[in-house]
């Protein structure tokens, strides 16, 4: 009995956690959630599809930033997404300055209905999830750039040193003494071309 019982809370709570998600928002509306971030070098929109307050899918897209401008980035994004949509959005919830850029876009005067730029509430957290996306999306981005980056270091180092193979691990030492006394040695750790911290040592040797 229970072993029953807490199987018995256990569907009780994932039942009110579904039902807390279908009522989110409206589910007589079809929306789409529009975070959009930047890095150094990277700019990326996360967008979210929810039909029947129903999260159904989400879709990224991402350039470098010197290719084009913020404005025409986001209307291509539009125009790429809407091509493989068959659930046109009621509304679009988004930040201002791309609420901004799609309604220059799309001729829209305000006020619409038909973009939102949520302050509070339950929309306004359905859009900081969608930029915890974006971010996640966009840090993998940076991520895979600085790999390509340290791949292409790695190999010009195998041809100029004349190696048999990519130096993965690389180990820098320096020693540094007073006089010949206090002498100390230090050690920096490279990993696929880039600095492993936890991987640093200090020796005192006598």
């Amino acid at each position: 009995y229970e072993e029953a019982a807490k199987y018995r809370d256990k569907i009780i709570r994932l039942s009110e956690l579904n039902e807390k998600q279908s009522v989110l928002i409206d589910d007589r509306c079809t929306y789409q959630i529009w975070g959009f971030v930047k890095a150094k070098q990277t700019k990326y929109l996360c967008i979210q599809v929810i039909v029947k307050g129903k999260l159904l899918f989400q879709k990224g897209f991402y350039e470098d930033d010197h290719i084009t401008e913020d404005d025409i980035f986001i209307e291509n994004s539009y125009l790429d997404f809407i091509e493989t949509q068959n659930h046109y959005p009621d509304k679009i919830i988004c930040d201002d300055n791309v609420h901004q850029m799609l309604k220059r876009f799309l001729k829209i005067s305000d006020p619409t209905p038909f973009l939102v730029s949520p302050k509070l509430g339950e929309k306004k957290q359905l859009l900081m999830n969608a930029h915890r996306n974006a971010q996640n999306g966009i840090n993998r981005v940076e991520l895979s750039k600085l790999k390509s980056s340290s791949n292409q270091a790695l190999i010009q180092l195998k041809k100029s040193l004349n190696l048999k193979i990519l130096p993965i691990d690389i180990l820098g030492f320096d020693i540094s003494h007073l006089q010949g006394t206090h002498i100390v040695a230090s050690a920096v750790y490279f990993e696929n071309g880039a600095p492993n911290k936890s991987k640093y040592r200090k020796y005192n040797i006598k």
